[in-house]
């Protein structure tokens, strides 16, 4: 009877032991730069790169999004990779972090706008971790629209292929009437 108990103690107090390690494990992920103020011009591309970086103990699966009025012409291109955590203790520069690209194309506008939004990054346990759930860190972004220094910026592609189409018929009907064909227009009475 002894043996058992001693065995069931001895069995509690290794339980409270590994229970006591998992507690402590450490779950993080960091984002550089925290803000960002970018201004473009209406109907152009602008890059920017985010370092995204792991200051846990376990491996994290990270993907990027983004949220707010910036969401409807923001477009991340790498999403979906495992980053290692940073060596301890933690120091600049950062050694296991990956820049994430994020491309923002705003409409054309001809007036100043101001649209704002967060870019995301989430953190979810690697396959064979021993934690659960996910963290998340937010850059906040500040887009400053201004109007295109062009006019030929207004034209949406809709438009250009309107354009194109009627050069076309155009084309068409001059060579018709330099082969000899007769175009004409009649009002029926």
């Amino acid at each position: 009877m002894k043996g058992k108990i001693f065995f069931i103690a001895a069995l509690c107090l290794l339980g409270i032991l590994l229970a006591g390690k998992a507690a402590h494990a450490e779950v993080g992920v960091g984002m550089s730069p925290s803000k960002i103020v970018l201004q473009i011009e209406g109907g152009t591309s602008q890059d920017f790169e985010f370092l995204v970086f792991n200051s846990g103990d376990y491996p994290l699966d990270i993907s990027l999004g983004s949220d707010g009025d910036i969401s409807k012409f923001t477009k991340v291109e790498t999403s979906g990779v495992t980053l290692q955590p940073e060596p301890k203790p933690h120091e600049l520069p950062i050694k296991n972090g990956q820049n994430f690209k994020v491309t923002f194309t705003p409409p054309v506008s001809g007036e100043t706008k101001v649209y704002t939004g967060t870019i995301n990054a989430a953190g979810s346990p690697a396959k064979g971790a021993q934690f659960g759930g996910s963290v998340g860190v937010a850059a906040l972004a500040q887009i400053i629209v201004v109007p295109p220094t062009s006019i030929f910026s207004y034209i949406t592609p809709t438009y250009q292929a309107i354009i194109l189409i009627a050069a076309i018929i155009l084309a068409v009907m001059f060579l018709m009437k330099r082969a000899g064909f007769k175009i004409s227009v009649q009002r029926q009475r």
